[in-house]
């Protein structure tokens, strides 16, 4: 994979996370000393999230470092969605 897969892959991860947590990108970003406009940059694959923020961030979120920086298994892909689209019905 290139920068930009990687980085591509990261940010999908992060969103996915992040809904499923019920955050949002303000909430996780002071969380972690970022603003709101880094993490959507970050979800989006527009910048490259730095190591020691993975870190910061898998605390954050609850989620082992590899959650975020690797794609993710299926089974894990399948509750992810699951539990977003759960949250979205409940918040109708």
């Amino acid at each position: 994979m290139n920068v930009s897969e990687i980085n591509e892959v990261m940010g999908k991860n992060l969103y996915r996370i992040r809904k499923v947590r019920g955050l949002t990108q303000k909430t996780l970003g002071s969380k972690v000393g970022v603003g709101t406009a880094t993490i959507g940059n970050y979800e989006r694959g527009i910048r490259y999230i730095p190591e020691y923020l993975i870190h910061g961030l898998s605390l954050a979120l609850n989620v082992p470092e590899q959650f975020l920086v690797s794609e993710l298994p299926d089974d894990i892909k399948i509750v992810i969605s699951l539990t977003a689209a759960q949250m979205s019905y409940c918040e109708k």
